[in-house]
């Protein structure tokens, strides 16, 4: 197995479990990034696009990468409540008046970003083709009357987080998720991350790949008692291979068809915590209330413990990202982005074998690798300045 890119010689250890990963067969193609300080100091891939062109998998690749979309969507929302174009603790109604129907006109903007809207779906199934046309989308569910009553309980909304945060941002900044990502996230970075890819970059896409059950219905194996709510209302089901549908790609989904590289994923996270090469998408205000535990507890979709910020995931035992003081993203099949401030730490990872679990062990070994090299860094230093 041939590695591609560099890797700091003080994060080797990062660059040794990548490589044990693929010797031990857990991975067909993938590529990983950390940046620390502001530099990128792991930029590594390795393995094949799929299984039997036997074409490399590079740094370039770009994947689907699921769930991590909704931190970037996060971002885009943080960035607005930085600016001053979001209020978060106005009512979505007070931006989006057609929301406040069926008992949801108080709803706070906020109560969308951590999941407790209850806006899970709808009463009435959609086609595919229904839910890939945003104006259908978002005038279904502004009329949707809640599971549950506002605020008072949260679960993962896995696919109608997308829509709900995502017209917010459209209606504070005039542009959907994907522009407004591709003008103010992406493109001042140079980073290769799109929300509804253009059909020019198609080609660059690896395909997810399975393990097994290519088949199975899109989302986590949930088991709370709402699990069933969130995906049941799209006939046919999605499943997880239609990430793989140039339809699908070239929509705008901000919850679920994200489509980028590591390397981007990790720069994007860490510009929300310092300047990377003259970019900063977060003040640091901005940054610590996108963090802020917002709660923590049975998520009633899940059936597991979950912890949410302003969007993104904290740290819990299903999903520990970078530990105490980190927060993220993670996608299905074990994609995952995420920023640690105090060790000055992005990471972003993206795997084409998708492996249908809650708990992703190549993921978490390549974050305890990252942290752990950052915090022997931080230690060292210390040292030093004591001297």
């Amino acid at each position: 197995m041939k590695l591609e890119g560099h890797c700091a010689p003080e994060f080797d250890e990062v660059r040794k479990v990548f490589s044990f990963h693929f010797d031990k067969g857990l991975e067909v193609g993938a590529a990983l990034a950390v940046y620390h300080r502001g530099k990128l100091v792991v930029d590594l891939a390795a393995g094949f696009r799929d299984r039997s062109s036997g074409e490399p998998y590079t740094r370039e690749t770009l994947q689907p990468v699921f769930s991590v979309t909704k931190g970037i969507t996060a971002i885009a929302a943080n960035m607005l409540i930085d600016r001053g174009a979001l209020d978060l603790d106005a009512p979505v109604s007070s931006y989006w008046p057609e929301f406040g129907a069926a008992g949801k006109r108080e709803v706070p903007i906020r109560w969308l970003l951590t999941h407790q809207s209850g806006v899970l779906g709808l009463d009435q199934p959609v086609t595919q083709a229904q839910l890939l046309d945003w104006n259908y989308m978002t005038k279904r569910l502004a009329a949707q009357r809640p599971v549950w009553v506002p605020g008072s309980q949260h679960g993962y909304h896995s696919m109608t987080y997308g829509f709900l945060v995502g017209e917010i941002i459209r209606r504070a900044s005039g542009r959907s998720t994907g522009r407004y990502v591709a003008e103010e996230i992406a493109g001042p970075l140079g980073a290769d991350f799109f929300i509804g890819l253009s059909a020019k970059r198609n080609d660059r896409v690896a395909p997810v790949l399975f393990e097994q059950k290519p088949g199975q219905a899109l989302g986590l194996p949930d088991s709370g008692p709402y699990a069933n709510r969130t995906l049941n209302w799209i006939s046919p089901p999605l499943k997880v291979s239609d990430v793989n549908r140039e339809d699908v790609r070239t929509a705008e989904l901000p919850a679920v068809n994200g489509i980028g590289n590591a390397r981007s994923v990790a720069r994007i996270f860490a510009a929300t915590i310092d300047t990377t090469d003259g970019i900063r998408l977060l003040s640091s205000l901005g940054m610590n209330r996108a963090r802020a535990e917002q709660w923590r507890g049975r998520d009633e979709v899940m059936g597991i413990e979950n912890a949410l910020g302003l969007g993104f995931l904290l740290p819990s035992e299903w999903c520990p990202l970078g530990g105490s003081g980190s927060y993220g993203t993670a996608g299905l099949g074990g994609s995952r982005g995420w920023a640690h401030p105090e060790l000055s730490l992005a990471f972003g990872y993206t795997p084409n074998l998708c492996r249908l679990e809650h708990f992703a062990r190549r993921e978490a070994a390549l974050s305890r690798a990252a942290v752990s090299c950052a915090q022997l860094l931080a230690e060292s230093s210390l040292r030093c300045s004591s001297l």
